[in-house]
């Protein structure tokens, strides 16, 4: 029932009818309606016309609602545990008949689906692991490498080895060498990135690499014999592997697409040479026994089948890299370290690489010289080896034909050395015939080797002219040039002698030319080797035209005629024996 309103005063506080205690709940009457605002008058009226309150009278509805006994349980807490009402308790039933009755209601996917009860039931079935996890996993490692890939590029300052910039190609002392249409193609090669050195697991794949690095790849010209192109010796950076290991490892080179990958995450791994090819080093100690420039001081101890005896020990062997053949001498006592590989590169058939080379399980070494002790650092545990032993059984070796000199100190004629040449057909025989031999040039006081002696002064030179000083003009290790030796007939003692030109006579007013030789056997009339008795010449003859009659001995008298022996660098002339030790004929 509505309240007449009582004692309402004008409020000085807030300029109004309101109550300080009441202000929203101000009773509104006729009696105020003088205070209002028409257009609020209005919708009191309004509101009074449809509102229940008649007459001051205000009509109430009451509805009252039954509920069963199972019902008021499920509503009601009996106990009065609590004043207020409870929450509705839902079955397992309740909630399919209401999952049935909703079900169309449902929408298919979104937050409250189909789809969102499926995935939930599902999850709990497998212990909460979805098959799909894998793929997530994966597409989060590839999102993880894209940011990495993103913040290299966002990164300004690089990673660099300060020793090995980025971009270099790195190679160590050994290569898996094959040969390939005649191109070398030798594995591993690193390239450093990002600090890192990888690995690459494919020659094609390096050749990409190295095309993009501006380098031109190797081929092989047949016609030619000749590698072309830039080769990977030239640009590859030779390191130790102890100096390799110090580099961070990333990840290998597999196949073109690995080239755009970063780096990778850095990798513990230890390189050694052993892991890439198999191969010996070993301390070679040269066992020959001379110590001199006299080959004739060889004592048959330390004389070997193989001894070039020249005063050192000679090997051939194929370098870690696979790619040439080293050649190295050593003295006698001395002692070098090689390494080489144990096997041949891998050649084509018809490479010319190929050479004849030490029989047994070490192909990789060949052409072995001299007496040699192998003392193997690697592998481990080798034993030593000997090779080239020496001939304990013999007692002599042939000589060589060592530097004789007259007492004039000129050098004197050999046989198969100094002045003696071979027939034209090449083989082992001398030019020089015994008496020869005997009568001359195997005496050292023979006026032929006498280079001083003025036989214009001999009483019966007759002040010849254009006179020689002496008969022999050798020069010392060669014979660029000699006296021609003739032979004379002796019509006194009926037999053959052997002269050399020493000078001539000009033809004047009543003097007729006259040529001027000295005989040189050291048997002829019992005269010494200088005696002026030796002093012959032609009479009422040119020098020319006596000469001409007498036989020329076929003797090494200009090198450009002669086909010397051969000699060693001390000049001492080879026994035929040792020919084929030094590749002669």
């Amino acid at each position: 029932m509505a309240v007449k309103p009582e004692n309402i005063k004008w409020n000085t506080a807030n300029k109004s009818f309101r109550s300080p205690k009441f202000k929203k709940n101000l009773p509104k009457s006729i009696k105020n309606k003088t205070f209002l605002k028409g257009e609020k008058i209005e919708k009191i009226k309004l509101a009074f016309k449809k509102s229940k309150i008649k007459d001051k009278k205000a009509i109430i509805t009451l509805n009252k609602k039954s509920y069963n006994n199972k019902q008021t349980n499920d509503i009601i807490n009996s106990p009065f545990s609590e004043l207020i009402k409870s929450k509705d308790k839902i079955s397992i039933q309740k909630f399919f008949n209401i999952y049935k009755e909703l079900f169309y209601n449902i929408p298919k996917k979104g937050d409250k689906s189909h789809e969102f009860f499926i995935n939930q039931s599902q999850d709990y079935l497998n212990n909460y692991i979805d098959f799909r996890d894998a793929q997530i996993e994966q597409l989060l490692e590839e999102l993880e490498l894209k940011e990495e890939e993103l913040n290299l590029k966002q990164n300004s300052t690089t990673n660099e080895n300060i020793f090995y910039p980025n971009g270099t190609f790195l190679r160590t002392h050994g290569f898996d060498t094959e040969f390939i249409d005649g191109v070398p193609q030798g594995l591993p090669i690193w390239v450093m990135q990002e600090g890192m050195k990888r690995e690459f697991k494919s020659y094609d794949v390096y050749k990409i690499a190295k095309r993009a690095a501006g380098f031109t790849n190797m081929t092989y010209d047949a016609d030619k014999n000749e590698l072309l192109g830039d080769k990977d010796l030239d640009i590859l950076e030779k390191v130790h592997t102890t100096d390799l290991n110090y580099i961070k490892t990333g990840r290998d080179i597999t196949e073109e697409g690995d080239l755009n990958l970063p780096s990778g995450p850095d990798r513990e791994i230890d390189i050694s040479l052993a892991d890439i090819l198999d191969y010996y080093a070993a301390d070679l100690t040269c066992l020959e026994g001379i110590e001199t420039d006299n080959p004739n001081e060889v004592q048959p101890e330390n004389y070997s089948i193989d001894h070039d005896l020249r005063d050192y020990c000679h090997i051939n062997y194929w370098v870690l890299n696979g790619t040439t053949i080293k050649g190295r001498n050593f003295s006698p006592g001395e002692t070098i370290r090689a390494y080489y590989r144990k096997d041949n590169p891998d050649l084509n058939s018809d490479d010319a690489f190929l050479e004849a080379q030490l029989a047994g399980d070490e192909d990789g070494i060949f052409n072995i010289q001299g007496y040699i002790r192998f003392d193997y650092v690697h592998p481990d545990n080798e034993p030593t080896k000997y090779v080239n032993t020496p001939l304990v059984a013999a007692t002599s070796l042939p000589n060589y034909v060592e530097p004789k000199y007259s007492n004039y100190g000129t050098r004197m004629y050999q046989r198969y050395g100094y002045g003696d040449q071979r027939p034209a057909d090449g083989s082992y025989k001398s030019a020089i015939p015994d008496r020869l031999w005997e009568q001359v040039l195997n005496d050292p006081n023979n006026a032929f080797y006498n280079q001083t002696w003025a036989w214009s002064e001999a009483e019966n030179a007759d002040n010849m002219v254009d006179s020689e000083s002496g008969g022999y003009y050798g020069g010392e290790g060669g014979y660029t040039y000699s006296k021609k030796i003739y032979k004379w007939w002796d019509g006194d003692a009926e037999t053959t002698r052997y002269v050399v030109n020493v000078g001539r006579r000009n033809s004047a007013m009543f003097r007729k030319m006259r040529a001027y030789f000295v005989v040189l056997d050291k048997d002829y009339k019992g005269y010494s080797s200088l005696s002026n008795d030796r002093c012959k010449s032609s009479v009422n003859s040119a020098a020319s035209s006596f000469f001409g009659d007498m036989d020329e001995l076929d003797l090494a008298y200009e090198n450009n005629y002669a086909r010397r022996f051969p000699t060693t660098e001390g000049g001492f002339y080879i026994p035929y024996e040792y020919w084929d030790e030094y590749g002669l004929e």
